[in-house]
């Protein structure tokens, strides 16, 4: 076997291709949204979101499977186990096809009660959101069968290669489903290009599958010993990941359900964006994964803790500016974006999704060093108890003030996901939380946060009426104002505020210090 390139050139290219990727996703989410808003109506695009919805749903069946698929395949090669890595992947295999056919079996029999009876679709449309459901059950049971083969690459530490796949798999959904929708095919039409898509992507899957593994095509690999290891850890990440679809998804059903379909545009376009945040760190995910666990499968904890912090380091430096900035030109951005009557209505929500969702995508690092670590289960108790808490005050919001009272419980909710599960990765202790903030606060740098909150106080109640130009001069000239006033009050000098700067991971704004 070759020579596998080192681990910083292997991250790098792994998660560069995440990020053209994700990137790419994102792009095309922004760019589709308004086309689909526009030429197949508020309607039939609230149905085709709640067809993504009840996937999503079904993709529960997963069992965890693909994850911990990634986990001990690549611990297994790393140790030298190559049979036994086989067997995993046969097996894993397997029980996703088994599965795949009953989630998509299930979804065909039940689409014309959920689109009727449950979602309550208006009566012109029923017929095509009926089988616009069952065409997507099929892509469905397609992408199962691609799913455990789509892990087999990632496992030899060819992390590129489902990047280069998902680019292309982007691609073409978004210039078919736009073809096909500008040229008056319905929201039929639209599924459909997805279900040949994702049959290309299936077949590609699993012929690149059996160029790294070239005996997995000539027999089934299926094996007991193989199949309690699997499901010894799957059975917790299939907890938490069934939790976190449920909470994922939720509000988009409270929505369609209790709001009506035609509604849930105007909550789930920002959400689908503020959502998009996880796929900064999603970019690592796959990578960070497998190199942790592999990390840990030879014992080397110091190695792995360091690669964690700094990749932590990267997602601040991209996400929170970006945050910040989305959070300030909410308004206009929508307004150029889904039109000025689709901004007027959403605003609001827009606020609290972004951060929410700024929460929740820096959780998700610890979600995979939690998963890397062998303790799933930690993941699951966090997101059972989020779900006891969260979902039924959503309900209680949804029904009392509507969308406005859903967005705010779900930016909170992202919140203390966040925070949640950054604890559970780093493992910090009371004593220890309080010596740091302590830390912080004698380095400065809790001034900073302060005056930073104070202003985007401030920018919700005052600056956001104004033009975004007005926005960002006036928001700036007060942030930096404030600085001053706590330097000089407080008699700081500026070697101190340099060190609350890299405390903040904002070593970037020290070449602006007076």
């Amino acid at each position: 076997m070759a020579t596998q390139p080192p681990l910083a050139k292997r991250l790098a290219q792994g998660t560069l291709w995440s990020f053209i990727s994700t990137g790419t996703q994102l792009v095309v989410a922004l760019g589709t949204a308004p086309i689909f808003y526009h030429t197949l109506g508020g309607t039939l695009y609230g149905t085709l979101i709640l067809i993504g919805t009840v996937i999503a749903y079904a993709e529960l069946l997963d069992l965890g499977i693909t994850y911990t698929c990634i986990r001990h395949t690549s611990a297994a090669l790393a140790t030298g186990h190559t049979r036994e890595a086989y067997a995993l992947v046969g097996t894993a295999w397997s029980i996703q096809g088994i599965f795949g056919l009953i989630g998509a079996a299930g979804v065909w029999l039940a689409a014309e009660g959920l689109m009727v009876d449950f979602f309550h679709t208006p009566l012109p449309y029923i017929s095509q959101a009926v089988w616009a459901l069952r065409i997507s059950a099929l892509s469905f049971f397609i992408n199962f069968l691609g799913g455990v083969p789509a892990t087999v690459a990632t496992s030899h530490g060819r992390f590129d290669i489902y990047g280069r796949l998902s680019t292309v798999s982007t691609l073409l959904k978004a210039l078919g489903g736009v073809g096909v929708a500008l040229g008056g095919y319905g929201l039929i039409g639209v599924v459909s290009v997805y279900l040949l898509v994702d049959g290309l992507v299936c077949s590609t899957n699993i012929f690149i599958a059996s160029r790294f593994m070239p005996y997995l095509m000539h027999r089934i690999w299926f094996s007991w010993k193989a199949f309690k290891k699997i499901w010894g850890f799957s059975w917790a990440v299939f907890l938490s990941g069934m939790l976190t679809r449920i909470l994922a998804q939720w509000e988009r059903i409270l929505m369609g359900r209790y709001v009506g379909v035609a509604e849930v545009p105007y909550f789930s376009v920002p959400h689908s964006l503020a959502s998009r945040f996880v796929l900064v760190p999603g970019a690592f995910g796959g990578t960070l994964l497998s190199e942790l666990s592999t990390l840990y499968a030879r014992s080397e904890r110091e190695r792995a803790r360091a690669l964690f912090k700094r990749i932590f380091r990267y997602v601040w430096l991209l996400l929170f500016p970006l945050t910040l900035f989305l959070t300030m030109g909410g308004k206009p951005l929508l307004s150029v974006w889904m039109g000025p009557a689709f901004a007027e209505k959403t605003t609001f929500v827009w606020i609290w999704l972004m951060w929410g969702g700024l929460f929740q995508a820096f959780g998700q690092l610890g979600n995979s060093w939690v998963h890397a670590q062998g303790a799933p289960y930690k993941v699951a108790l966090l997101y059972a108890l989020l779900m006891l808490v969260y979902m039924p005050i959503a309900y209680g919001m949804v029904k009392a003030w509507g969308m406005i009272g859903l967005a705010q419980m779900w930016g909170l909710k992202g919140i203390a996901e966040g925070i949640g599960l950054i604890g559970l990765a780093v493992g910090f202790s009371i004593g220890e939380i309080r010596e740091g903030l302590a830390a912080l606060q004698r380095r400065g740098a809790m001034l900073v946060l302060f005056w930073a909150g104070m202003w985007a106080c401030l920018y919700l109640w005052v600056l956001r009426e104004l033009p975004l130009l007005w926005q960002v001069i006036l928001g700036s000239g007060l942030f930096w104002i404030g600085i001053l006033a706590i330097i000089y009050k407080r008699g700081l000098d500026r070697q101190e505020v340099e060190m609350a700067l890299d405390s903040l991971g904002l070593t970037f704004l020290k070449k602006y210090l007076p």
